[in-house]
């Protein structure tokens, strides 16, 4: 380690020399001094102390004279920390001053700050203190000699421990002694007991304690500037810490180090600000980074930006009627599930530009365009949800589409969309890549979600309502965070003075994010482990090609699908290829087909067999029943029982069948069973259920009172999950609680 000092005005080479030396030997570490002068090289050179003599560098002549008076002539003086010499251009000296930084890493940066006679490089100060991450240093007033008395005023705060820790360091070198002070405001009686306690865990802290003794002092006064300029007027130093509040104004621009250069011209005065924590160090590399490597916004589009995201935030007539009219549009759509319809409400919702303002005044501070953006989200979201439960309740089709049921079961990729298309939403706005935004709303779905909330709520979803809720609370969070890391990278960033309360929004933020992935990951846990929806009855469709085949059963796992066949042989090539087409168009992945064939001499043809399959085909709908089958010239009379008319792919079914079999025509008679009782629509709904499980159908349902006698037909016991789906559709289709009793007829085949 080392300590780095930077001059380039002669006139302030012997005070800042002497205060580097005396700290380097405090430290028992090197001393690296960068002389940087008008006409210095374009690359930091090093120099040895013999090969600068007679260099006619002013600057380079200063720091020689001054190691002259320190040392003597004997510059190799084994006892003495080794002295390193750099020579820098003034012009580019930050630049090279910061290469210095990264360089040697030093545990402490000296550099000059006012003197009694006003110079002062403040241009080279301000932006070193404000770029260096190690320990700083800020010298000023005049050198009169090594220091004998000096006075450290802390109150205990990081900037005041590392002050004394140099104070310390001086004293022990110098032979002088050191006071800490404390100024207590307030003449309480506890004041001097308390001011005492903080100094003394200071001293505690700086590990002084050890080896010198640091007198205690606490004094009251009502202007603490004025009671240490007042005390400090018997000591030849004073070094104290940095300002928390803003250290590089108060220490570079004024206020008590200037109050206590205004005495006599020999008092020394430095102040010193703590090593930057790691956070803040890894806040400066990142910001080097993105000034290399991404465009940064002028002035002028920062102004753009933040005037558009103030005015488009604004909760009032406008965004109430674009809301609204977004709303109705989605809740439409998703009825009738329309996914174009849903996909045009995406364009006209206005809700993405206050979440984006919400991200820009996070970022700044801006507790105004906080407010009102954050304002401008909450009413809307209350006034979508409003919208979307009466389109519901009013809605003649009281059945959920897959476009509600699609947004009742979030995952974790739909935070990773939400956050992508938070910084594209924010990018383009910035750059004014207006034909992007139409494809960031339709990325971002932000309405389509709340007209689900409100319409499943409605129905009487409650879980999807849940779901469709939780999906917006994800997407918002999501672009919040993704609108904030892309206005930082653009140079909307400041952090580094960013109000605490802000800080605290944007990492509650982000734990907000990580409690959302765990529900969000369970949902996709749940997604890849179950069988997709709709493929039972596609597979069945597809075996009406396949004489003598039959769905046994169906499982997922992971990638894997086991598909389950009764049937006279192996599954032919033709068979695993529709089954493997069919199960890519259900789950949008690459599945793994795995068939299964249970070979059984009874699924073998016979005269009577298309009896048989006609009777399965009909019942696999568990709202039909089939009463009677025959054949006479050339025609199927077929009779079912069922509450509806049959559907055309019902029909269609029945046709190929009797084809396959050479019957000839189909002649369906239906015997309508219209339900009176209050369970009227509940065979369809459980139904319904069923299908998703493969194995069971409805046999019984019978309304007693207040009790639900459900009779189902099954090859094994139902799942808990089953038993509790039949209890839960049951009571919200009846709209009251009612005791449902589940009973299962199990059939077992034998075959000998």
């Amino acid at each position: 380690m080392a300590v780095l000092v930077v001059v380039k005005t002669p006139e302030h080479v012997e005070r800042m020399m002497h205060w580097a030396w005396h700290v380097a030997q405090g430290r028992r570490e090197g001393l690296t001094v960068l002389a940087l002068s008008p006409e210095g090289p374009d690359v930091v050179v090093e120099r040895t102390l013999c090969q600068s003599m007679g260099n006619d560098e002013p600057v380079i002549s200063a720091v020689l004279n001054c190691f002259g008076s320190i040392l003597g002539q004997n510059f190799k003086t084994p006892d003495m920390s080794p002295l390193i010499l750099r020579h820098g251009l003034e012009r580019v000296g930050l630049n090279q001053a910061l290469a210095e930084l990264d360089r040697i890493e030093p545990s402490l940066l000296i550099v000059n700050g006012s003197d009694a006679r006003g110079l002062f490089d403040r241009s080279l100060a301000q932006k070193l203190y404000n770029r260096a991450t190690c320990a700083v240093m800020v010298v000023a007033g005049e050198f009169d000699g090594p220091p004998k008395t000096l006075l450290t005023p802390t109150r205990g705060e990081v900037h005041g421990v590392a002050a004394m820790r140099v104070a310390g360091e001086m004293a022990s070198v110098c032979g002088g002694s050191l006071t800490a002070l404390y100024v207590a405001s307030s003449a309480h009686d506890a004041a001097e007991t308390m001011g005492g306690e903080v100094l003394a865990e200071t001293v505690k802290m700086t590990g002084l304690d050890d080896h010198m003794e640091v007198k205690l002092e606490v004094i009251l006064g009502e202007s603490v500037s004025e009671a240490i300029a007042e005390k400090a007027k018997s000591y030849d130093a004073v070094i104290m810490g940095a300002s928390e509040r803003d250290p590089l104004s108060r220490t570079l621009l004024g206020t008590l180090p200037a109050l206590l250069l205004r005495g006599r011209e020999g008092r020394m005065m430095a102040v010193v600000r703590a090593e930057e924590p790691l956070l803040h160090r890894v806040e400066a590399f990142l910001d080097r980074v993105l000034v290399r490597w991404v465009p940064q916004m002028d002035r002028e589009m920062r102004k753009n930006v933040y005037s558009e995201l103030k005015t488009g935030s604004r909760w009032g007539f406008d965004f109430m009627m674009l809301i609204g009219l977004s709303t109705l549009i989605a809740g439409l759509g998703l009825i009738q599930n329309s996914a174009a319809v849903v996909i045009g409400a995406m364009l006209v919702a206005p809700l993405m530009t206050p979440i984006l303002g919400m991200g820009l005044a996070l970022l700044q501070s801006n507790r105004i365009l906080l407010r009102e953006a954050s304002h401008a989200v909450l009413f809307g979201f209350i006034f979508a949800f409003g919208i979307g439960a009466v389109l519901g309740f009013f809605s003649p089709i009281k059945i959920l589409s897959s476009e509600l049921a699609a947004r009742g079961g979030p995952n974790l990729l739909d935070l990773g969309v939400a956050f992508f298309s938070g910084i594209a939403a924010s990018y383009a706005l910035a750059r004014k890549l207006n034909a992007a935004l139409p494809g960031v709303a339709i990325a971002a779905a932000l309405v389509p979600p709340i007209a689900t909330a409100g319409i499943a709520f409605a129905f009487g979803e409650m879980a999807i309502s849940a779901g469709a809720s939780l999906l917006f609370a994800t997407n918002v969070v999501a672009i919040i965070l993704g609108a904030s890391t892309c206005f930082y990278a653009l140079g909307l960033r400041s952090l580094k003075t960013a109000e605490a309360w802000s800080r605290r929004l944007l990492s509650g933020l982000f734990i907000v994010t990580l409690v959302l992935a765990v529900p969000l990951t369970v949902y996709l846990w749940q997604v890849r482990a179950s069988t997709p929806p709709g493929l039972n009855s596609d597979v069945q469709a597809a075996l009406v090609e396949h004489p003598g085949f039959e769905l046994a059963g169906l499982k997922r796992n992971g990638d894997l699908l086991t598909v389950t066949l009764d049937g006279p042989t192996d599954a032919p090539p033709e068979l695993l290829a529709t089954l493997k087409r069919l199960a890519i168009k259900r789950t949008n992945w690459s599945a793994e087909v795995l068939a299964i064939t249970r070979i059984s001499r009874r699924s073998q043809t016979t005269g009577d067999d298309w009896h048989l399959q006609m009777r399965r085909l009909i019942e696999r709908d568990h709202s039909y029943r089939m009463i009677s089958a025959s054949h006479r010239e050339g025609k199927v009379e077929v009779e079912v029982e069922g509450p509806t008319g049959p559907t055309y792919p019902f029909l269609d079914n029945l046709r190929r069948l009797a084809q396959r079999e050479g019957l000839g025509e189909v002649r369906l008679r239906l015997r309508a069973v219209h339900e009176v009782t209050p369970q009227n629509g509940l065979r369809n709904a459980i139904g319904n259920v069923l299908k998703t499980y493969d194995g069971f159908r409805l046999r019984e349902l019978s309304l007693q009172s207040d009790t639900l006698n459900i009779e189902l037909e099954g090859n094994q016991p139902p799942p808990k999950v089953l038993r509790d789906r039949i209890k839960e559709v049951s009571r919200s289709r009846l709209r009251r609680q009612v005791d449902v009793k589940v009973r299962v007829l199990t059939v077992v085949d034998f075959e000998f």
